[in-house]
């Protein structure tokens, strides 16, 4: 079972922020989450750096990056992690709109935030601890990227460009069910929140493709795999296939017992 070693950036409730600790922030339209399952992801490059201890700069895909937030939500805690050394940081979506909005390094919080103190202060001091830069003098309209217009509602804006700095970062658009690029050259994969969104036959291709994008020591994160009556026979092919075909065991498992993370057999035996 994945066990948290140290409480997570944030564990007030809110409605700004997720029950594991997540800050709510918008990057086009929608909500998104800044370390969401920030444990997952710690514990996932906890075995990266296990994996992979004299490799620098270390190479993490984000497959279905969205707008950035789980790619920089990984700099920000391996920045907290005293490993050291470089990330060299790749985001793949499969929306031209998210990895514009990417490739920007902005995130805007909604100003309400500032209307309960203890909540507004803890997320100040956890963005600015983790290397992000928050203006909080200035309220801006965050912008719609879909529709080329800007929300009425009153944001704070949030910047990763200085947390981005010293490591390589960029967000490509892709559809990972089709092709997969960088064969062999990543040590860390995420896919959180991803293939649940796909039908099965593209989210076993999509899967297929990622497992490829590994190196040898490589580690996959799968993160949240939602298990239901009708995910369920899906999983559990699809752990199959990542034993059988690309020799990848899981390692993590979840709070119900699903896998969450996986590498291969010589590493963890």
């Amino acid at each position: 079972m994945l066990q948290q070693e140290r409480p997570c950036p944030i564990d007030v409730e809110s409605p700004t922020l997720s029950d594991c600790g997540g800050i709510g922030v918008r990057g086009t339209n929608t909500l998104t989450m800044l370390f969401r399952e920030d444990c997952v992801l710690e514990e996932a490059l906890q075995q990266l750096y296990k994996s992979n201890p004299e490799s620098s700069p270390l190479s993490v895909v984000s497959a279905g990056c969205s707008v950035g937030a789980e790619a920089d939500s990984l700099i920000a805690l391996h920045s907290q992690s005293g490993f050291g050394g470089r990330l060299a940081v790749t985001g793949f979506d499969i929306s031209p709109v998210a990895v514009k909005a990417a490739n920007t390094g902005r995130y805007f919080l909604p100003a309400s935030v500032a209307q309960d103190e203890d909540v507004f202060a803890k997320t100040r001091s956890t963005l600015t601890d983790y290397g992000f830069t928050p203006d909080f003098h200035n309220i801006h309209r965050s912008p719609d990227l879909y529709r080329g217009t800007r929300s009425s509602r009153g944001y704070y804006q949030i910047g990763a460009t200085s947390l981005r700095a010293g490591h390589e970062v960029v967000f490509t658009e892709h559809d990972l069910a089709e092709e997969a690029p960088l064969k062999g050259t990543a040590h860390l994969v995420v896919a959180n929140n991803v293939l649940y969104h796909l039908s099965p036959e593209r989210a076993t291709r999509a899967l297929q493709n990622i497992a490829t994008i590994l190196t040898q020591n490589g580690v996959l994160n799968l993160g949240d795999i939602t298990l239901s009556e009708r995910t369920s026979p899906w999983v559990e092919r699809n752990v199959e296939l990542l034993e059988e075909e690309f020799n990848l065991k899981p390692i993590v498992f979840g709070p119900i017992d699903q896998p969450v993370m996986f590498a291969r057999d010589q590493l963890h035996a």
